[in-house]
């Protein structure tokens, strides 16, 4: 639905210690509207078929200014605070923010896969520019704060049996990450992540929930594909790590926790830099929310460039035609049955 087809203005935000008994706080009924429209710019702008007149990174761009003016506009109470415990409602609508988050950012970690595919074929060294890689690492990085969301409503017992959004999430998140093992941006703990997630949406499926069934024989098929075609890279190369190299980067999202217990000082923000807005050096990859994510030094590089400056960083590589961008080529062997 556009916004020209929606008629009625925005519920009211009223003083809720004045009508608290009258009326229901509007505030997050507000939010959830302002992040299904940017959901909806999304999937128009990232996943259209007609040709943009704007660059993909320039799309890209724009989409993530527009969420990280929503997590700044959110009251206090419709924040996520960890450790403490939070309503559905409030997790539920950051689950959404973070699948959006992954949702506009997924087809640079699939161009970037495909990427280091042709040029491992061809045995060349892959330059990947630093703008590219601060993109996909934000999409890992927003797909295990997210399943981890998942998991904890799961063991707190909060988890909808027969919802939608839940098993959407969750496989959101889990397709990302298991295709993450193909960047060496991706972790150990992430396999262990996906596991999970596969347990819960057969436990869903077994209790009739039909999109969970959908989405676990989906990513049970990803992964076997994956599985199949990582032993035959090995058995070609003779080399046992099969993911494609991504370079670390000064103010890049945080490595993983045991490249990061080198920080003499566990008080000291990632790389020394109070300005990144990150947890302390000793922090797991998985304590990273989404809203820090974009919040990282490149990140903020990124955000803050002009329109012609974003235009020139657009990879020639990377087509602006949805079936050249989004469509898996069917001699890699990740497509064969």
């Amino acid at each position: 639905m556009q916004d020209d087809d929606i008629h009625v203005d925005l519920p009211s935000q009223l003083a809720t210690e004045n009508y608290g008994d009258q009326f229901s706080d509007s505030s997050y009924q507000i939010a959830s509207i302002e992040l299904a429209r940017i959901t909806g710019n999304t999937t128009r702008e990232i996943y259209t078929r007609p040709k943009s007149k704007d660059s993909f990174l320039q799309r890209e761009q724009k989409l993530l200014i527009e969420l990280k003016e929503w997590v700044k506009s959110l009251p206090e109470h419709l924040r996520l605070h960890p450790g403490k415990l939070n309503s559905k409602h409030t997790v539920l609508m950051h689950l959404q923010f973070s699948y959006c988050v992954t949702l506009g950012l997924r087809p640079v970690l699939l161009h970037l896969i495909k990427r280091s595919y042709a040029h491992r074929m061809e045995d060349m060294r892959d330059e990947t520019a630093p703008v590219l890689e601060t993109l996909s690492e934000a999409c890992i990085h927003a797909a295990r704060y997210s399943l981890k969301l998942c998991i904890e409503e799961w063991t707190s017992g909060s988890l909808a049996i027969f919802g939608y959004a839940f098993p959407a999430f969750i496989f959101s998140s889990s397709l990302v990450l298991v295709a993450s093992n193909l960047l060496t941006a991706g972790d150990q703990s992430d396999a262990a992540s996906v596991e999970t997630a596969a347990e819960m949406l057969q436990i869903l499926s077994t209790s009739h929930n039909l999109a969970a069934k959908d989405f676990h024989e989906h990513l049970q098929s990803v992964r076997e594909h994956l599985r199949r075609y990582q032993s035959d890279i090995k058995n070609a190369s003779g080399d046992s790590n099969t993911g494609f190299a991504l370079q670390k980067r000064a103010g890049s999202i945080p490595p993983p926790a045991h490249e990061r217990t080198l920080l003499s000082s566990p008080n000291l923000p990632f790389e020394d830099n109070p300005t990144d807005g990150l947890p302390p050096g000793g922090y797991s990859i998985h304590d990273f929310t989404t809203e820090m994510v974009l919040e990282s030094a490149l990140m903020q590089e990124f955000l803050t460039q002009s329109t012609s400056e974003v235009e020139s960083l657009n990879p020639s590589g990377m087509s602006d035609a949805f079936d050249a961008a989004f469509f898996w080529p069917y001699d890699s062997g990740l497509l064969d049955s």
